[in-house]
């Protein structure tokens, strides 16, 4: 207890002391300063990477935009639609129009490639079927056809032949 002070201290206890609180709060804020921005740097880092991205997805927005300013409206292409509908050749009865008036509802319908058919399964009655029948097209054939009676009424099985199939 009886040693001196060292020569450096002797300095420093005779500074005011606001000096000396100005000295620590300089070295505690040099130890400070670098962990906190270490801490920081991280969270610093990936809301540059949100913002870059960020930018990236106005970029894609915008193009977006520009892409859809240059198709025509809605109403045009439908105005365009129903013009080329109009422009088709009326075509033969189609098979959906005949079921549609005889009276029946598809229940099944399947496009097989090997071989070239389609299976449809569908419900109708007796005079609907007929009337069904009647109005296949010489384009198609019926390869197979099976009818089963049940509480809802006729529920019918056509196996059509394609326009290939048949010729082989």
């Amino acid at each position: 207890m009886d040693k001196p002070l060292p020569d450096w201290i002797r300095p420093w206890l005779y500074r005011p002391a606001w000096q000396l609180l100005v000295v620590q709060w300089l070295l505690l804020m040099g130890l400070v300063l670098p962990i906190g921005a270490l801490l920081v740097y991280g969270e610093w880092q990936q809301r540059e990477q949100w913002q870059a991205q960020r930018q990236q997805l106005e970029a894609q927005i915008s193009e977006r935009q520009q892409q859809l300013a240059r198709l025509p409206a809605l109403g045009e292409l439908e105005r365009q639609l129903q013009g080329r509908v109009l422009a088709l050749p009326a075509e033969p009865e189609s098979f959906a129009s005949r079921l549609y008036q005889a009276g029946g509802v598809l229940l099944r319908w399947q496009q097989q490639d090997q071989p070239a058919q389609q299976v449809v399964k569908l419900q109708v009655d007796f005079r609907g079927l007929l009337h069904l029948l009647e109005g296949v097209s010489p384009s198609q054939r019926i390869g197979q056809m099976a009818v089963e009676k049940q509480t809802a009424g006729l529920i019918t099985q056509l196996i059509l032949l394609s326009p290939e199939e048949r010729h082989e």
